[in-house]
């Protein structure tokens, strides 16, 4: 769910929230972003956008587009099913998600 207690839809919640979704989306769509450039775009915090991008560039997800550490997704590895991800998402992008209802932690045993 999302923070305003509202359901999550599909693409959401396979990507992580919407945030990191608008954030893949952006990474897809353009020449290039850097991280400041696009937590402006997207109206999200700066260190959303860095925790993204620093857990993207060890799986090769990332490649570097020009200066000041302008990165896009790429298009093979992760960053091709990233891609596959936004576009099969987009599908059912007015699907709520169902989940259950929270989980009973456990006390001790």
């Amino acid at each position: 769910m999302t923070r305003d207690k509202a359901p999550e839809r599909v693409p959401d919640w396979l990507l992580g929230g919407h945030v990191r979704r608008r954030v893949f989306e952006q990474l897809r769509s353009r020449d290039g972003w850097n991280a400041p450039e696009l937590a402006k775009e997207i109206n999200a915090g700066q260190a959303t956008v860095y925790d993204v991008f620093r857990a993207l560039k060890p799986l090769g997800a990332l490649e570097p587009t020009g200066p000041r550490g302008s990165y896009r997704l790429t298009r093979s590895g992760v960053g091709k099913a990233i891609r596959q991800l936004l576009d099969t998402g987009s599908q059912f992008s007015e699907q709520q998600v169902n989940r259950p209802p929270g989980r009973v932690k456990n006390q001790g045993s």
